[in-house]
């Protein structure tokens, strides 16, 4: 995945944020699963990040959201991500709260 698309995703700016994560559907709609399962792993990294801001967080969450879209996601990484949305649905930030929830 273009490093690009991960710095949009979790840009401080809501425009960034959204492009990001435009941006990121176009990629995953021609990955294939090994480009795929490289994109969780980028993703997984940042949500495991426990110091993390909440852009990159929310980024994150909707980084997943993304490839979870696609049908393709791994059983680790939805059952991780399963996990991890539950943990953040009590974040501080009410706009992870709600990607928490979406994902």
């Amino acid at each position: 995945m273009d490093e690009n698309i991960l710095i949009k995703l979790c840009s401080k700016a809501k425009l960034d944020r959204d492009k990001g994560f435009q941006d990121l559907e176009l990629f995953l709609s021609t990955a294939d699963n090994d480009v795929i399962s490289a994109t969780e792993q980028k993703i997984a990294d940042i949500l495991s990040q426990s110091n993390a801001e909440w852009e990159s967080k929310h980024g994150a969450l909707m980084g997943a959201k993304a490839i979870i879209q696609t049908g393709k996601a791994g059983d680790d990484f939805s059952n991780g991500l399963i996990q991890k949305a539950l943990e953040l649905a009590d974040d501080g930030e009410f706009r992870v709260r709600i990607a928490a929830g979406k994902t």
